[in-house]
């Protein structure tokens, strides 16, 4: 009954079922089969890649891109006009493909931001967040101090999604030509004023979000095409909260050369143009002040300037009855080496003097290329910088020119020649005491064969962050802008490697430990004369060790079975001695011997006085002979017998800088001779 009363429509055949087809699975597309990296090489050719894309308010093109080689060229020449180009329909065949050509769209090209032009207000408004992030290379252009316009402030929300994501990232001041043709130079000064602190506020929005490995340039539009870059960070190295810890200047100054005559010596006479700026903590983070010092390239440390003068303070820490120099009217002449026999007394005396490698400055046309200091370099002699903001050094590095301040002159020496193939040079001073560290742990010969090698080497972990800028109409020797940056004033005593302070926290140090001269301590002298005189009572007692065979004797026998025993170990001196010298710690060595306590009376005194020599950089010639004292308690307990010297902490501190500089420049040298 139930079946006469379903109707026809509800019946269903097995042929119904069988006429049915599954729903087919997806097919991945056979170019997304490809790896990511072929697929991307093949994207490249579809979207535009290393170009510049113009962001302003005023002329601004969505998808409009322009080759870097033209980027100032005529419209007609432009590949990608105002309307929507044709490319752009990749970015509508399917989501995964949309993403990985917007990854090369935003992150392959550079991105120009015109600050007088609100550009940052553009770029929120037709860009969405994810795209911003993408971007990878950003040009930040400045209109310079003359710019008639208003400043806005930083668009902090929008610099904070945006400086985090970059790899390059550049400030380029582009001064309006124009406008300082018809600007008075008081006019000029009046907003200078202005423009520095509306570049500190964007410096300083900068620093708080940048983050570790961020390549930032500043430069310099001259306006006929080239580009003169003036610094570059190649690594920001910060703490956990981000603080910016560690900086170093680039000093860039122009070079005049004085004639030798009989009456002068001949010497490179450096007008710094502006006072070097420096970081420094004031409340914030990232907080970037003036500071009128320029610094060391090797330690970080400021060269300063004390108004008694260089020579006064050397003829007073010089040992009594000792002439040191050659005395003129208007300079004190002498050499180099003559400074190792002082130790300045006063703290950061020993700061006064400096060198420099001289060097042409390097024009750059192209915004992806890396930065690099371009040979040939060449030494400088000694020399010492002035209340005048004037550096006279000498061009033979054997010479060290100090000016006389008792003398009838006291400013900088007119300059009766000019030589305008030294018009433009870039220098990167360094302190004497730095140098000197710096051949004793490295061949001065290598390094003035390759100064070139040891600039770049000397440059490479610094980054200088903030611009000084003064137009061409002020100071109309050169066009060149002066930076330069210390380190920050809460972290100065505070250095991120310190050798030999073994697990002591690093904050507990003295405050002044950094003013203390470095090379030439008394503390040390005076702990090797008491261990001289402790172990030469001990001597005339009678109590002098006595010393163990070298070699012990046994007889080859098969390999044991048993447990291994250190003290079954034996080996001859010249293997325990190459064991170690590749220990680069007299702890690691201490650990050593206390696993192979026999091997103790194996190493002679010789070996523990040329590590303790070797370790702490002193002179060979002026130490005591191996028999004077007991080396090997001297050098073992270094740490606890050296730590009240603050000449030695400071000295440990720039050697560990140092040792850096040194396996760079090693390891580039060993890639020259590839």
């Amino acid at each position: 009954m139930g079946s006469r009363l379903a109707s026809p429509a509800s019946m269903e055949s097995p042929r119904d079922h069988q006429s049915e087809r599954p729903t087919p699975a997806p097919v991945t597309p056979l170019l997304f089969t490809l790896p990511a990296e072929i697929r991307l090489k093949i994207f490249g050719f579809c979207i535009p890649r290393k170009c510049a894309i113009k962001v302003s308010s005023a002329m601004y093109r969505p998808y409009g891109v322009e080759p870097l080689v033209s980027t100032r060229g005529p419209p007609e020449e432009d590949r990608f006009l105002n309307t929507r180009p044709r490319w752009t329909n990749v970015l509508h065949v399917s989501k995964q493909m949309s993403d990985e050509c917007l990854n090369i769209l935003y992150g392959e090209n550079l991105f120009e931001v015109y600050l007088s032009k609100r550009a940052e207000a553009t770029l929120k408004k037709t860009f969405s967040k994810r795209n911003i992030q993408r971007i990878r290379f950003m040009v930040v252009i400045d209109p310079g101090p003359c710019f008639r316009g208003e400043l806005n402030q930083p668009d902090i929300p929008f610099w904070a999604m945006t400086v985090p994501n970059l790899k390059l990232f550049e400030w380029v001041t582009q001064p309006d030509k124009k406008a300082e043709r018809y600007t008075s130079n008081l006019a000029t000064r009046q907003r200078l004023e202005g423009w520095m602190e509306w570049t500190d506020a964007y410096l300083d929005c900068f620093s708080e979000f940048m983050v570790d490995g961020v390549e930032f340039k500043m430069s310099l539009d001259k306006g006929d095409g080239r580009c003169i870059q003036y610094f570059v960070i190649l690594n920001l190295l910060r703490i956990a909260h981000y603080d910016i810890q560690t900086a170093k200047l680039s000093m860039f100054v122009v070079l005049q050369r004085l004639d030798a005559s009989n009456s002068y010596p001949k010497i490179t006479n450096c007008i710094l143009l502006y006072p070097p700026a420096s970081m420094s903590h004031s409340g914030r983070r990232g907080r970037l002040l003036l500071n009128a010092f320029p610094a060391c390239n090797l330690c970080g440390e400021s060269i300063y300037i004390f108004s008694t003068g260089v020579s006064e303070i050397i003829r007073g820490d010089a040992p009594k009855g000792i002439r040191l120099f050659s005395l003129h009217d208007r300079w004190i002449e002498g050499r180099p080496t003559d400074l190792d026999e002082i130790h300045f007394d006063g703290r950061w005396t020993w700061s006064c003097t400096f060198r420099v490698p001289l060097g042409v400055v390097t024009v750059y046309l192209n915004p992806f290329d890396n930065f690099g200091p371009e040979g040939p370099f060449h030494l400088s002699g000694v020399g010492e910088l002035r209340p005048g903001q004037t550096i006279c050094l000498p061009q033979d590095d054997n010479q060290m020119v100090l000016w006389n301040y008792q003398g009838p002159i006291q400013h900088a020496l007119p300059t009766p020649k000019f030589f305008s193939v030294l018009a433009q040079l870039l220098t990167l001073p360094m302190h004497e005491r730095c140098w000197r560290l710096m051949t004793r742990i490295l061949d001065v010969e290598l390094i003035k064969k390759n100064m070139d090698i040891f600039v770049r080497a000397m440059c490479q972990p610094w980054m200088p962050t903030r611009p000084v800028s003064s137009p061409s109409r002020i100071y109309p020797v050169a066009e060149l802008l002066k930076l330069g940056v210390g380190l920050p004033g809460k972290f100065r005593l505070t250095p991120t490697s310190y050798r030999g302070m073994g697990d002591e926290d690093l904050s507990h140090m003295p405050r002044d430990f950094r003013g203390a001269d470095p090379l030439n301590d008394s503390y040390v002298d005076k702990v090797i004369a008491r261990f001289a005189a402790k172990y030469t009572k001990k001597r005339e007692k009678g109590s002098e060790p006595t010393w163990q065979p070298s070699i012990p004797t046994h007889t080859m026998s098969r390999r044991s079975q048993g447990t291994f025993r250190p003290r079954n170990v034996f080996l001859p001196t010249e293997l325990i001695l190459n064991i170690a010298d590749y220990l680069g710690h007299h702890k690691d060595i201490q650990n050593l011997l206390s696993v192979f306590p026999h091997w103790h009376p194996m190493i002679p005194d010789s070996y523990w006085r040329r590590r303790f020599v070797d370790d702490n950089c002193l002179d060979n010639v002026q130490s005591p002979p191996e028999d004077a004292l007991d080396w090997q308690h001297l050098y073992l307990n270094s740490d606890r017998l050296l730590r009240p010297s603050l000449g030695w902490r400071n000295r440990q501190r720039i050697l560990s800088q140092l040792q850096g500089t040194k396996e760079r420049f090693l390891r580039q040298l060993e890639r020259k001779g590839e």
